[in-house]
């Protein structure tokens, strides 16, 4: 090995192995003579370094102990046969060394630090020396360097074929996952049908009995209670904001391009026209819509349906006639009023943007027409119609006991806000044809 003497095959490299401390150290002379590893000439620092890293540049690594059989030493053997042994091992499945399966050198337990595998010493007591401060190898081991591709733990950093994931999939797996997908699509499109086709159907029911004998008088009277003056505090509480949002945004916005005298004019027709029955619905659809696919879903799962069926009682005439009766008159009036109050609240807010109470008014009332509140009270007639047939057919086809009831609730208060938004879209187009 470059300036020192090369051993041959039949010299034992016995002092090297007592200088790892395979056999007890020795003092004086003993130890001058080991150095020298059975040469007259001392083996130098690199040499001795080369001598004893069989297998690149020790890093660390899993320690494997003496091996129980009692196998051959390595201190007994030549060198050229630990050479050999030690590249068949690290030809081997870095994984075999992780297990424990190491066959050939002695030690097949492993204590697990990457980077290489170390091999103790017989005579070594188990107890690793001081590492060598250049990063040579630990006194009593010797250390081996895998190739990058083997060591353990870098075949988890490679790139993953993305074609052997797919593989592992059967094709089988994927179609049905396909099948799957396309049902569930065309379920929805199936329920969406079906809800309108449904609807469709009631509204013919029910104008069929509308008009006929017997009237539930004091049902709708109830409702018109429950519909109307129940949600009046909510509709309240909408319109004031409406109207006092809408202020300050368009009193700050028009400021800039000197129009603060508009303000009045575009809060009034904004509030009148749309966001007075678009807010008044959208919070009637929440609370009276959901109201009415829980009470009929209650009554559709514990059987109340059939039970009005067989005493010669329509369900129509009676559940569904009298809800709808007291919508189209409460939810106008509800809009009415939701429109006063935001009118209201977005003169106080113009106070606070320097505009009078009575030239805020005044300005109101100047550009207000017959057709604003004409068009905002029609919108209202119809977002009740609405909220009223999608919330009776969902409750009347209500299954699955309590759960059916939760799921019929959410389907009504989305789909009631949809309608809502999507008609007022139609309405006000069709209004602005209607007026010219």
């Amino acid at each position: 090995m470059d300036e020192a003497e090369t051993p041959t095959d039949g010299v034992h490299f016995r002092g090297a192995l007592r200088l790892l401390g395979a056999f007890p150290r020795q003092d004086g002379a003993e130890k001058r003579r080991l150095l020298r590893g059975g040469s007259r000439r001392p083996l130098g620092k690199g040499a001795r370094r080369r001598q004893l890293l069989l297998h690149g540049r020790a890093q660390g690594g899993s320690r494997l102990r003496e091996s129980r059989d009692g196998g051959h030493h390595l201190h007994q053997q030549h060198l050229p046969e630990v050479h050999g042994r030690v590249a068949r091992l690290a030809h081997q499945k870095p994984r075999a060394l992780h297990r424990g399966e190491a066959r050939g050198l002695p030690g097949h337990a492993h204590r697990g630090r990457r980077g290489g595998a170390g091999f103790d010493l017989p005579g070594g007591g188990g107890q690793r020396a001081r590492e060598d401060p250049h990063g040579g190898a630990q006194e009593g081991r010797v250390h081996l360097r895998f190739p990058l591709r083997d060591r353990p733990g870098e075949r988890a950093r490679q790139r993953i074929d993305l074609r052997e994931i797919r593989g592992l999939v059967p094709d089988g797996l994927r179609g049905r996952a396909v099948e799957e997908v396309a049902r569930k699509s065309g379920a929805r499109f199936v329920e969406l049908f079906r809800t309108l086709g449904g609807i469709g159907v009631l509204n013919r029911q029910t104008f069929q009995e509308m008009f006929t004998r017997p009237f539930y008088l004091g049902l709708t009277l109830e409702q018109i209670y429950v519909i109307g003056l129940q949600s009046l505090l909510l509709v309240t509480i909408t319109g004031i904001t409406a109207g006092a949002v809408m202020t300050l945004q368009f009193g700050y916005g028009l400021e800039k391009f000197g129009g603060k005298l508009y303000i009045p004019k575009v809060v009034s027709l904004s509030i009148i026209r749309e966001m007075g029955p678009v807010f008044t619905g959208l919070m009637v659809a929440g609370r009276v819509g959901s109201g009415i696919a829980a009470e009929i879903g209650s009554m559709r799962v514990t059987q109340q349906i059939d039970a009005i069926r067989a005493l010669g009682t329509s369900p129509i005439k009676r559940i569904v006639i009298p809800r709808l009766v007291a919508m189209v008159i409460a939810l106008p009036l509800l809009t009415l009023w939701a429109d006063l109050v935001g009118v209201l609240a977005a003169t106080l807010v113009g106070m606070e943007i320097g505009l009078s109470p009575h030239f805020f008014l005044e300005k109101c009332f100047e550009t207000l027409r017959f057709n604003d509140y004409w068009t905002g009270t029609a919108k209202s007639f119809f977002f009740g119609y609405f909220i009223v047939m999608i919330g009776c057919w969902r409750g009347l086809n209500t299954e699955g006991g309590t759960r059916g009831v939760g799921n019929s609730t959410t389907f009504v208060v989305v789909m009631s806000s949809i309608a809502v938004m999507i008609g007022d879209f139609f309405l006000t187009k069709l209004f602005i044809e209607i007026s010219g």
